[in-house]
């Protein structure tokens, strides 16, 4: 078996999901008013997205939410 199928492998039978990095993509159902607009034009249910990001050891978000700003990754995920 080759080394990255075992690894894809690994990681889809894994019961916790991997572990975020500065760069990462992440994705969200955004309950904000346009998000039904985004929801229909794009046929997904994810209508909103940020880029992972390290800030003073803490992991951030970079989000277009009004101006492009920072948001601590606990607050985004909730």
């Amino acid at each position: 078996m080759h080394a990255s199928l075992l690894i894809a492998l690994t990681l889809t039978l894994s019961t916790s999901p991997p572990a975020l990095m500065e760069g990462d993509l992440i994705f969200q159902e955004s309950r904000s008013s346009l998000s039904e607009a985004v929801e229909a034009a794009t046929k997904s249910d994810l209508t909103h997205m940020g880029i992972v990001t390290l800030v003073d050891g803490q992991l951030h978000v970079y989000e277009a939410s009004g101006p492009v700003g920072l948001t601590r990754l606990d607050r985004w995920i909730t």
